[in-house]
C-alpha cells in the first residue's frame, strides 16, 4: 500500500497550521505562504524554485527546510530530499513536520521500520497528528507485506495487528490479515476480517475479489454468486468476474443469463477462453472458436510459465508445499487443455469439407507456433485423414521441440507401422511405453504390431526385464500376465495377476 497521496496531503494542512505558530522573520509570511500554495497546486517545481532562493539567502528556517524536502520528494529528487531534511532535523530535531518529512522519505525508499520510528517521533512530538498515525500504519503494513513476501507469516501478521491496534478501522490491515488467513487455508476466519472491511469500504474492489474467493474455498456457491455480482457492480468492465460469473449461471441452468455474462466477459477481453468457447458453440461462430483456442493456448501457456519459474526460483529443490502448488497448477492446466481440445471438436463440426478445418489448423498453429497441442492436432488430423507421411512429418516436428510428447511419440509409431517400417514403428511403440508406462494402449499397440511380425516371445522377455524395473506398475503385471496365458505360461500369469491386485489395493 502506498501512503504517499494521503500523508503528502495530510502534511499539507498540518504545514497551514504550523505557518502561524513558527515565527520565522527572515522569511516573510506572504512568501512562505505563496511556497505553500504552489505546493498545494502541485506546482513543485515553482515551489522549489521559491524555497531555494530563500535557502541561497539564508532566509528559510527548519520548517521552510522541510517544505522544500517534501517538494523534493514530489519530483523524485531523493537525495536532495534526504540532504535538506537531515539539515532541518539537525537545526530543530523538535518539530513535528520535520520527522513527518523523514518519515515520507523513509517509506519512499521502501525503510519502513526506519519510517515508522519517524512517524512515531512525529507522534511524541504531536500526539494529535494524524499524519503521523497514519504513516507509522502504513508502515506497519508494507513491512508485514514484505514479512509475508519472504514467508515469514507470523511475523507479517504480528504488524497487521499492531497496525489494527492503531487503527482498528484500517482497511488495507484487515485485508491483508484476510489475505494471509486465506493462504493460510482459513476462509472462515479471512471472511471475518474481509467483512469489516468491506462494511469500512464497501467499494473496495480488492475487498471484493478476495471475498468472491472466500466464498469459493468456502465451496457457499449461492454466496460465490452473489459476492461476484457485487463485483461486477463494483467493475463493470472486469472481464474475468463475468466469466466466472457466467460459469455459475450456466451451472444454476440460467442460459440467459449465462450468456450475458459471457458477452460482458467477451466484450471487455477475458483471458478465460471458456466464455469464447460458449458462445462459439451457441451462435456456430467460427471467428469465436478462433479466440476460444487462442485464449486457451494463452492460459495454458502462462500456467506453465508459473511451474517453471516455482522450480527454476528453488533451483529444484522443492519442499512439500511447492509439489502441491505444483499439482495444483497441474490441475488448473488441464482446465484450459481441456478447453481447446472441445474447441477443436467444435470447429470440425463448424466445416462440412475436412479441408476447411485443416486450413483452421495451419492459421492457428502460424498465430501460435509454440504449442505443442496444436501441432499434435494436425498430426492427429492428418493421421484420420489417412495421410499418413504428413502425419509422421509433424510428429517428427512435435518431437524435436518436445521430446517427451507422449502422443507425438505414440502417433509417429502408428505413422510408422502404417508406412511400413516395423522395426521404427516397434521402437517408436517402446519409447511412447517408457514415456508413460501406465497407459493400457501402448501395450496393446505393441502387442499388436509383436503378433502381426510374429515375435511375441521377444514382447514377453521386454516385458519381464521391465517388470523388475518397474516393480510397482499394476498395468505392466496385468498385461504381462495375459501375454503368459496367451503363450502358455500359466504359472507365471497367477504369480503376476496376484501381484497387480497387490498393487491395485495398495493404491486405494
Amino acid at each position: 500500500m502506498s501512503i504517499k497521496r494521503s500523508c503528502l496531503a495530510i502534511v499539507l494542512l498540518f504545514l497551514l497550521f504550523l505557518l502561524f505558530l513558527i515565527p520565522i522573520p527572515a522569511f516573510s509570511q506572504s512568501e512562505r505562504s505563496f511556497a505553500i500554495k504552489l505546493y498545494n497546486e502541485g506546482m513543485f517545481e515553482e515551489a522549489v524554485r521559491v524555497l531555494e532562493e530563500a535557502m541561497a539567502k539564508d532566509k528559510a528556517g527548519s520548517f521552510d527546510q522541510a517544505l522544500l524536502g517534501l517538494s523534493y520528494l514530489r519530483l523524485g529528487k531523493v537525495q536532495e530530499a534526504e540532504a535538506i531534511l537531515e539539515q532541518a532535523r539537525r537545526r530543530d530535531p523538535y518539530l513535528s513536520i520535520v520527522h513527518l518529512g523523514l518519515g515520507q522519505l523513509r517509506f519512499e525508499q521502501r525503510r519502513f521500520e526506519e519510517a515508522y520510528q519517524a512517524f512515531s517521533r512525529a507522534a511524541e512530538l504531536d500526539p494529535g497528528s494524524q499524519d503521523a498515525k497514519e504513516g507509522r500504519v502504513a508502515s506497519l503494513i508494507n513491512r508485514g507485506a514484505e514479512h509475508f513476501s519472504e514467508g515469514e507469516e507470523q511475523s507479517a501478521e504480528k504488524k497487521f495487528r499492531e497496525a489494527l491496534d492503531l487503527d482498528p478501522d484500517s482497511v488495507p490491515a484487515l485485508r491483508n490479515l484476510g489475505i494471509l488467513e486465506l493462504e493460510r487455508g482459513n476462509p472462515d476466519r479471512a471472511a471475518a476480517h474481509l467483512e469489516k472491511a468491506r462494511s469500512l469500504a464497501p467499494t473496495d474492489a480488492q475487498v471484493q475479489n478476495l471475498l468472491v474467493r472466500v466464498r469459493e474455498e468456502q465451496g457457499d456457491r449461492d454466496g460465490w454468486m452473489r459476492e461476484l455480482q457485487r463485483l461486477v457492480n463494483l467493475q463493470p468492465r472486469n472481464p474475468d468476474a463475468w466469466a466466472k460469473l457466467g460459469v455459475l449461471y450456466e451451472q444454476h441452468g440460467n442460459d440467459a443469463q449465462a450468456e450475458a455474462a459471457f458477452c460482458q466477459a467477451e466484450q471487455w477481453g477475458s483471458s478465460e477462453p471458456y466464455p469464447y468457447y460458449w458462445l462459439a458453440r451457441q451462435k456456430r461462430s467460427v471467428s469465436l472458436a478462433h479466440l476460444a483456442a487462442g485464449k486457451a493456448v494463452q492460459k495454458a501457456g502462462l500456467l506453465r510459465f508459473q511451474a517453471a519459474q516455482s522450480i527454476e526460483a528453488r533451483e529444484g529443490a522443492l519442499g512439500e508445499g511447492d509439489l502441491q502448488m505444483l499439482k495444483e497448477l497441474s490441475v488448473k492446466i488441464n482446465e484450459p487443455l481441456q478447453v481447446l481440445a472441445d474447441t477443436l471438436v467444435l470447429l470440425q463440426e463448424l466445416h462440412d469439407d475436412p479441408s476447411d478445418f485443416r486450413e483452421d489448423l495451419l492459421l492457428l498453429n502460424d498465430w501460435y507456433p509454440h504449442s505443442v497441442e496444436l501441432k499434435e492436432a494436425l498430426g492427429e488430423f492428418h493421421q484420420n485423414q489417412d495421410a499418413w507421411a504428413e502425419a509422421l512429418a509433424i510428429w517428427e516436428t512435435v518431437l524435436r521441440a518436445h521430446p517427451s510428447s507422449v502422443k507425438a511419440q505414440s502417433g509417429r509409431a502408428t505413422a510408422l507401422e502404417m508406412l511400413d517400417r516395423p522395426d521404427e514403428a516397434l521402437l517408436a511403440y517402446r519409447r511412447a511405453l517408457d514415456l508413460d508406462p501406465r497407459a493400457a494402449q501402448h501395450y496393446e499397440d505393441l502387442l499388436l504390431l509383436y503378433q502381426k511380425l510374429g515375435r511375441e516371445e521377444e514382447l514377453l522377455s521386454l516385458l519381464r526385464e521391465q517388470s523388475l524395473r518397474d516393480s510397482r506398475n499394476p498395468v505392466l503385471f496385468g498385461k504381462l500376465a495375459e501375454l503368459e496365458e496367451r503363450l502358455g505360461f500359466p504359472e507365471q500369469a497367477v504369480a503376476h495377476r496376484r501381484r497387480q491386485a497387490e498393487l491395485e489395493a495398495a493404491a486405494r
